[in-house]
């Protein structure tokens, strides 16, 4: 994946707004999907940190963070 300056500007005309309940693995992949595809989106998260529960199967941040920065997660 190459960076942008500019991200993608969510095209309101053509797809209805998507409301995206929880910030886990699908959430955030769901929210990656649309924004790439131009569909507008609300990621909804009720947690107010990552660390306030355990997440997910056994997967950490740590693990995946090159995999994660790659996808541009972190400028969500």
């Amino acid at each position: 994946m190459v960076p942008s300056d500019n991200n993608p500007l969510a095209d309101k005309e053509n797809f209805p707004h998507v409301a995206i309940i929880g910030g886990g693995i699908g959430g955030i992949a769901l929210a990656v999907a649309c924004l790439h595809r131009g569909i507008p989106f609300t990621l909804y998260r009720r947690d107010s940190s990552f660390d306030t529960r355990s997440q997910g199967y056994g997967l950490t941040l740590q693990q995946a963070s090159i995999a994660i920065k790659g996808l541009g997660l972190f400028a969500l």
